[in-house]
Protein backbone atom coordinates (compact mmCIF):
# COMPACT_ATOMS: atom_id res chain seq x y z
CA UNK A 1 0.00 0.00 0.00
CA UNK A 2 2.86 1.98 0.48
CA UNK A 3 4.15 1.79 -2.59
CA UNK A 4 1.18 3.12 -4.24
CA UNK A 5 1.33 6.05 -1.97
CA UNK A 6 3.81 9.31 -4.22
CA UNK A 7 5.43 9.75 -0.48
CA UNK A 8 6.20 6.81 0.31
CA UNK A 9 4.88 6.53 3.92
CA UNK A 10 1.23 6.19 5.73
CA UNK A 11 -0.04 9.17 6.99
CA UNK A 12 -0.55 10.20 10.76
CA UNK A 13 -3.03 12.02 12.73
CA UNK A 14 0.17 14.40 12.72
CA UNK A 15 -0.11 15.34 9.36
CA UNK A 16 -3.65 16.55 9.65
CA UNK A 17 -2.70 18.27 12.87
CA UNK A 18 -0.12 20.24 10.61
CA UNK A 19 -2.12 21.90 8.13
CA UNK A 20 -5.11 22.49 11.12
CA UNK A 21 -1.83 24.33 12.98
CA UNK A 22 -1.17 26.17 9.67
CA UNK A 23 -4.42 27.55 9.08
CA UNK A 24 -4.50 28.45 12.77
CA UNK A 25 -1.60 30.80 12.55
CA UNK A 26 -1.46 34.88 11.71
CA UNK A 27 0.80 34.51 8.79
CA UNK A 28 -2.20 32.32 6.83
CA UNK A 29 -4.67 34.87 7.16
CA UNK A 30 -4.54 35.61 3.74
CA UNK A 31 -5.54 31.77 2.68
CA UNK A 32 -8.74 31.92 1.42
CA UNK A 33 -11.32 29.57 -0.30
CA UNK A 34 -8.82 26.67 0.09
CA UNK A 35 -8.80 22.63 -0.02
CA UNK A 36 -6.66 21.06 1.58
CA UNK A 37 -5.97 17.18 0.89
CA UNK A 38 -3.79 15.71 3.35
CA UNK A 39 -3.08 12.15 1.41
CA UNK A 40 0.34 11.76 0.33
CA UNK A 41 -0.84 12.92 -3.17
CA UNK A 42 -2.73 9.54 -3.61
CA UNK A 43 -5.63 11.68 -4.98
CA UNK A 44 -3.77 14.59 -6.92
CA UNK A 45 -5.86 16.39 -8.77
Amino acid sequence: MVADVPVRRIGGVEDVADVIAFLTRAESGYVTGATYDVNGGSHIH
